[in-house]
Parts: structure tokens; C-alpha cells; sequence
């Protein structure tokens, strides 16, 4: 079950090399899971937010943000973390306080597996969720768990989930959805290194579930992506550039236009 200790324990990690890296790609998961997800004035409930950490980067994404846990100490240390940037509620995940269709999406980012009754909880994310839902899990058929145990990150107190068992759950919850299921970070924890090949081999979402996290995101309302998250912008060549074909123009004479 998830509670304070576990919670410290995670976030002790996260601050260690190896737990910082697995959080950013962690993050990664999740904005492409959710990069068709429009952000500006949406709320988002996140479901076991403990102390906050992964809420604080749901904010930063640009999400208004709700945090909701059952443990009150954890709600005191996230309320503190983020100050007055998120709204917090106390509660079971399973009886959630809140009216159908009160958020816009909700995120169970970090305690999924943990949760005595995940088909409950995620039953309840998408009745109080109008648009949609992502859950990530420890994925229990990573190619990182074939691994030997020495040195274990924390995520390895609980064997995780089956990517295809949460799928199948989804399905029968929101059987008229779209659903989108995809894992990350492939390699074991002694390549889990910032250099460029290897950074870029453990954040690309993968449809094989060989990734130490899975993430499912079922969208009740699929529409057409809107500013993904992970966009990046090409950079125009010297060629390419309109201001400088312009200022050209203008040194020959030239009049331009823009449309």
C-alpha cells in the first residue's frame, strides 16, 4: 500500500543519479502519452500525488492542478511544496470526492501499483475525468527486471503490473475510447546514462512492453493534438530563414510581401 514511507523512500531516490534520470523519463512517458491534450485553463486531478513532486510538473506543463491523496501527512508536504500553485483533497482513490465529470483529466503517475484495487481507482479517474485518464505502472515484464536485484531502485518493493492486464482493464472501463499504451527505458540502471545515444534510447515511448515504466492514456474525447507537449522546432537553415530572404530583397530594391 502506498504511505509515507514509501513515498520518502521514492522521492530519496529520485535525488540519487539513477532515480533522477528514471524521473525525467518518467516525464517524458508522460508527455507523449498525453501530447494531444490541450493544457491552458484544463484541470487535472492527480491521484496518489504524495509530496508533490511529479504534481509540481504537471503544473509546469501548464495544467491547473489538484492533488489528491489519502494520506494527510503527504498532502501536508505536497500543499507546502507548491504553495498556493494547486488545491488539495484528502481521500480514498477508490470513492473519490468529486462529481462526474468535475476535471478535465486525471493522472495516476506514481502509485498505480501500489493501490489495493487499481480497477476501482482507475474506474473512478474516468467518472471524474470528462476528457481523459493516464495511469503509468511499474511494467512487471521490462527487460530491466531480468536483471539481477543488487542495488535495487525502490520501484522494485512491488513486481508492478502487466501492460496487457491494464490494457484489457481500460478497454472494459471505457470500451468507446482510444486508447494509447507505451513504455520506456529498455536498458538496465548501468546504462541509464545522460550521453547522447543512450539518453535518446531510453526516452524513446516504445510499443513493446520492454520498458521498465508502461503508461496507458485513454482519451474519451480523441481530437485532433493541440501543442504536444513534446514538440520540438527544427531549426531553419541559413536557406530557409524568411527574415533573411527579405532583408535580401531589401538591399537589392526589392519590395516583399508576407502572408
Amino acid at each position: 500500500m502506498w504511505n509515507e514511507q514509501l513515498s520518502e523512500t521514492l522521492e530519496t531516490w529520485y535525488a540519487t543519479p539513477d532515480g533522477a534520470f528514471a524521473l525525467s523519463r518518467k516525464r517524458e512517458l508522460f508527455r507523449r502519452l498525453a501530447s494531444g491534450w490541450p493544457r491552458r485553463g484544463r484541470k487535472l486531478l492527480q491521484i496518489g500525488c504524495g509530496s508533490g513532486m511529479f504534481l509540481g510538473m504537471l503544473w509546469e506543463d501548464g495544467f491547473d492542478v489538484t492533488g489528491f491523496d489519502s494520506s494527510p501527512e503527504l498532502l501536508r508536504s505536497a500543499a507546502k511544496r507548491l504553495d498556493n500553485r494547486a488545491e488539495f483533497r484528502l481521500g480514498q482513490p477508490d470513492h473519490l470526492p468529486f462529481d462526474d465529470d468535475e476535471f478535465d483529466y486525471a493522472v495516476i503517475p506514481t502509485a498505480f501499483e501500489f493501490l489495493p484495487a487499481p480497477e476501482a481507482a482507475l474506474a473512478e479517474a474516468l467518472r471524474v475525468a470528462a476528457r481523459g485518464v493516464v495511469a503509468m505502472f511499474v511494467n512487471r515484464f521490462s527487460l530491466f527486471r531480468l536483471r539481477g536485484k543488487s542495488n535495487e531502485p525502490p520501484f522494485y518493493l512491488r513486481k508492478g503490473l502487466s501492460p496487457w492486464a491494464v490494457y484489457a482493464m481500460s478497454k472494459r472501463l471505457c470500451p468507446s475510447g482510444r486508447l494509447t499504451l507505451r513504455t520506456i527505458i529498455p536498458c538496465p540502471v548501468c546504462l541509464w546514462k545522460e550521453a547522447q545515444l543512450l539518453r535518446r534510447v531510453n526516452s524513446l515511448p516504445l510499443i513493446l512492453p520492454v520498458g521498465a515504466f508502461a503508461g496507458i492514456c485513454i482519451d474519451k474525447k480523441p481530437g485532433i493534438p493541440m501543442t504536444p507537449l513534446w514538440l520540438t522546432t527544427r531549426k531553419l537553415k541559413p536557406q530557409e530563414e524568411p527574415c533573411g530572404t527579405a532583408m535580401q530583397s531589401l538591399q537589392h530594391g526589392q519590395s516583399s510581401s508576407f502572408r
